[in-house]
């Protein structure tokens, strides 16, 4: 903005006690949307000027001035003064020089006082910038800044019966999905311990039967060492006297033996024969018995 400027005073607002920043407040967003400043300007503007109201609190005579500041653009202007060496935050400044299109600390008057100024943009108006000024006093005039606060007061009471009704239902709700949880959570135990019974009663089963079966292989063994044990020592009971038919045969079907009729030699080769059979039988079935004890 230029350093010349005009400004147009709507109204002026002593800045005492809390409820006063409230109805500068409300003013404020009267003002704005008088002046065509709405949607994020208008809230920018009349939040900084809460915070410096609430900041300043306390001051020695504090006011806030609304205004119409031109200079070539038109600006929504609150102009706050006081007495007290007390300046603004650098916090609240540079929120205030981020938010706003304007953010002047002047110096001190030669009435001894501090002055802060806070502007947002508007847009120009229809006419001049005096008869937006004369409209939006008598908009001000008819406005009962009283019953707005009531109205404010019954609107927040309004909207805070809702939230803690809101809460008490999220309350209950977190109530019965909570009993929900402790019975999923038991039923969960229950089945938990259902399955490891079971589970142990089938270990128990498993290890009966692998016990079962060790008693079974070891069993089997030495039923197979017995049958083992049993074709050997038969093999070697038998081979002595086979041997002994054959040896017996050959002897007697020698040249130089005894002369033997026709059918004796055919009975005693007949027997030789029958003896070699046997005797073959009698070695294989020892060499399945060491085939089977492994020392084959």
């Amino acid at each position: 903005m230029s350093a010349a400027r005009s400004l147009h005073e709507l109204i002026t607002i002593a800045l005492g006690e809390a409820r006063d920043v409230v109805t500068l407040r409300r003013c404020t967003q009267a003002v704005c949307r008088a002046a065509g400043v709405t949607g994020t300007p208008l809230v920018r503007l009349t939040t900084v000027v809460s915070e410096a109201g609430e900041h300043l609190l306390g001051t020695q005579d504090l006011t806030a001035e609304l205004c119409l500041e031109e200079s070539g653009a038109v600006a929504v202007a609150v102009r706050f003064r006081w007495r007290e060496e007390r300046r603004p935050s650098d916090a609240l400044l540079a929120a205030a020089a981020r938010l706003l299109d304007a953010t002047r600390l002047e110096p001190v008057t030669d009435t001894g006082r501090h002055e802060l100024v806070l502007c947002q943009r508007a847009p120009a108006p229809a006419g001049s910038v005096r008869e937006l000024a004369a409209d939006v006093r008598e908009r001000l005039a008819g406005t009962d800044t009283a019953a707005d606060l009531i109205d404010a007061l019954r609107t927040q009471n309004r909207q805070l019966l809702a939230a803690l009704e809101e809460s008490e239902r999220q309350h209950e709700e977190l109530q019965r999905l909570n009993a929900e949880l402790e019975e999923t959570n038991a039923g969960v135990m229950a089945l938990y311990s259902e399955l490891t019974s079971e589970l142990q009663a089938t270990n128990s089963g498993v290890v009966a039967l692998y016990a079962e079966l060790e008693d079974k292989t070891r069993q089997l063994e030495v039923a197979h060492e017995s049958k083992t044990r049993f074709w050997a020592n038969v093999s070697h009971e038998l081979r002595s006297p086979v041997n002994s038919v054959i040896s017996l045969a050959r002897l007697l079907l020698d040249a130089g033996a005894d002369p033997l009729s026709d059918e004796q030699r055919q009975q005693v080769a007949l027997v030789q024969a029958s003896g070699s059979t046997l005797l073959a039988l009698v070695d294989e079935l020892l060499d399945v018995a060491k085939a089977e004890s492994g020392t084959g």
